[in-house]
């Protein structure tokens, strides 16, 4: 048995849980947008543990997500899961919410080669250098940013977070090109600065969930990336242009 573990994310408009085991996810629960992350998150822990009739002492670990996004948000995620892995004594795994987001990519390209395939089209397929946009909604016409190789979405997270940053909507359409791929609420919410040939990889605003998060914690966790960090040790990720 694949060890359990529990996935929370409060970076973006909508809280997200989710249980797995392994890589697999047995519940999952995504939050109302709107302000009330903190009581909202809680309520999706609880979700989850009721309809698997699994007790938090099976857990192995938690993760969650640490954005960047916005203040009162992630610090409500953060702080949530702080507190739940030390009552419970279990590890906690940061997770880059930009990174796990991008992870609708590989079953996107899944499908899209599928399609190639089918249709003997090879200008349907996508190969591993194509550049990838993870984009969140910053608000205050700014995006939290990084951008990725599809080969770089099958590394390991913590290899890219000097990539990380806000910029304004019009520094960053300047930098977008026409065969790039964008994912995320920022992608969807501002679609209109893009290169119109750009592709944007889910039409919904809310991509991240707490599947990818714990996805991507799991693989962490299989490599010992962060066996060694306290919970002390994890904190939020901030940012903001210049401007501000």
């Amino acid at each position: 048995m694949d060890p359990l573990h529990l996935a929370i994310d409060t970076s973006c408009s909508q809280p997200v849980v989710a249980l797995l085991e392994g890589f697999e996810c047995l519940q999952a629960w995504t939050g109302d947008p709107g302000p009330h992350h903190g009581e909202l998150v809680l309520k999706g822990i609880d979700h989850c543990f009721e309809r698997s009739k699994i007790e938090p002492e099976k857990l192995t670990f938690l993760s969650v997500g640490i954005g960047p996004g916005t203040f009162t948000g992630l610090r409500i995620g953060i702080t949530t899961a702080k507190f739940l892995a030390s009552a419970w004594k279990k590890q906690i795994v940061p997770v880059s919410s930009l990174y796990a987001q991008t992870q609708i990519v590989l079953s996107m390209q899944i499908v899209l080669s599928k399609q190639a395939t089918l249709s003997n089209d090879d200008s349907k397929r996508t190969d591993d250098s194509a550049r990838v946009w993870s984009l969140i909604d910053a608000h205050r016409n700014e995006v939290y940013a990084s951008n990725y190789s599809i080969a770089d979405i099958k590394g390991l997270q913590d290899k890219f977070s000097e990539r990380e940053m806000a910029i304004a909507l019009e520094d960053l359409a300047k930098e977008i090109q026409p065969s790039d791929l964008l994912v995320g609420d920022g992608a969807v919410n501002f679609q209109k600065y893009w290169p119109k040939d750009a592709k944007l990889l889910s039409t919904t605003s809310t991509p991240l969930t707490g599947k990818t998060i714990g996805r991507v914690a799991y693989q962490s966790f299989l490599d010992k990336r962060f066996q060694h960090v306290t919970a002390a040790e994890i904190t939020a990720k901030y940012f903001r242009t210049e401007k501000y």
